[in-house]
């Protein structure tokens, strides 16, 4: 194995930049783009998710394993599950990596132990209509709180080279439709049952309809004609 001298260069500035208190991966980012370092993709460009990924990775510490990554769904496995395969040239020392693996940890940790300025009932849980991307929680000088689409960020932030042109999503009325149409649904088993036989296929049978009766009565005042979240995920199914 051959060591590329220059891109071991750039990630050991990389370690060593990160690990000041002051800086924070967004700005690492930033500093790479303004100094033209080419990322990993040729058509691509530095952003929070890749450097991640090279900061977290033990092979720049000379260690190399296998079953670290899980692909689908996509996740980093507890280190107790690695298994050691080699070692390599190591570009920065074990303490650097340990160092950085505890900021990164505490950051999270600190990103989301302080978000108390406004909760967001469907934090992490909203898509964009329009392009896809997940939606952040957003609140304004003007107190008012919205879903906002990643791709209206920057594009070290959104991955995308334009921006979304999605709408502001109102947080506190999408919240209250989504909290009162799950507390209905729940109240109402009857109807879920329902919405799981026809997803499974068992639908025009006696048993089906016997029971669609039954349970009619409860189903309306959960779609009483208007497009709810819930709405749309139970019958999305079926």
């Amino acid at each position: 194995m051959r060591l590329d001298q220059a891109e071991a260069a750039v990630v050991a500035e990389m370690y060593g930049w990160y690990a000041d208190e002051t800086h924070r991966l967004f700005g690492l980012a930033k500093k790479l783009q303004q100094d033209a370092v080419p990322p990993p993709r040729v058509q691509g460009r530095w952003n929070v998710t890749t450097l991640r990924a090279i900061l977290t990775n033990p092979v720049y510490a000379g260690q190399v394993y296998a079953g670290r990554i899980q692909a689908a769904p996509y996740r980093v496995r507890p280190p107790e599950d690695w298994i050691s395969v080699a070692q390599v040239p190591a570009i920065v020392t074990q303490e650097q990596f340990d160092r950085v693996q505890t900021k990164i940890a505490q950051n999270r940790q600190f990103a989301r132990r302080n978000n108390t300025a406004h909760r967001y009932l469907l934090r992490a849980l909203v898509s964009c209509g329009v392009c896809g991307l997940a939606c952040l929680g957003r609140g304004l000088p003007s107190g008012y709180c919205y879903y906002c689409c990643r791709g209206k960020q920057s594009a070290r932030q959104s991955y995308r080279e334009t921006r979304s042109p999605s709408r502001f999503i109102p947080a506190q009325q999408i919240d209250d439709l989504v909290w009162t149409d799950l507390c209905q649904v729940l109240t109402h088993p009857e109807a879920i049952r329902f919405a799981l036989e026809r997803a499974h296929g068992d639908i025009g049978g006696p048993r089906s309809c016997r029971r669609a009766a039954r349970c009619s009565g409860a189903a309306k005042p959960i779609f009483s004609g208007r497009s709810s979240v819930s709405q749309r995920r139970i019958w999305r199914r079926c």
